[in-house]
């Protein structure tokens, strides 16, 4: 019969601890034709390895608080670029209500969007215009066919393809 060993030895302190102070592995392991799960334990306690993380991420430059166990990280959020805008006075456009704002969508040609879904063009003359959808009969969706920038590997340039389907759920 095996005797189950109920302490181990830390390899970073040297101290002799029970088995619930290491983290526990599982494996899968084949033996003769069944396969059976094989329980093994990390050879650091869980107090080692929790010191061992802290210390590094001092290390990388974190900007750490230790209240209590507790680890706020500073973070940074982007600015938005005002330029990405559309001005009322520039499009001569109706909108719905005046929190509307038209916002440039990236990898497609000339075209906002707003915060009520509501596509706009800038056409060649340097005019705006709505963009007209088709809803979906089945999802409920409205569908709008716009310009999208894409790149060209045999070209090795930018272009546009001609139409590609944006789909903006209905409300």
């Amino acid at each position: 019969m095996k005797k189950e060993i109920e302490t181990k030895i830390c390899s970073c302190c040297g101290k002799e601890l029970k088995l619930n102070k290491f983290i526990k592995n599982r494996r899968l392991c084949k033996v003769g034709f069944r396969k059976e799960y094989k329980t093994s334990y990390q050879s650091v306690c869980k107090d080692c390895r929790n010191e061992k993380r802290q210390n590094t991420l001092k290390e990388k430059g974190m900007s750490l608080y230790d209240i209590g166990k507790l680890v706020q990280i500073r973070r940074e959020y982007k600015k938005i670029n005002l330029n990405r805008f559309l001005k009322q006075t520039e499009a001569k456009l109706e909108y719905l209500d005046r929190h509307e704002r038209f916002v440039k969508l990236l990898y497609y040609d000339n075209t906002w969007i707003s915060n009520y879904g509501r596509p706009v063009i800038k056409k060649e003359d340097g005019t705006y215009e709505f963009v007209k959808g088709k809803r979906n009969k089945i999802t409920q969706e409205i569908e709008y066919s716009l310009r999208k920038n894409i790149y060209i590997k045999t070209k090795k340039a930018w272009g546009t393809s001609r139409s590609v389907s944006v789909q903006v759920l209905f409300l």
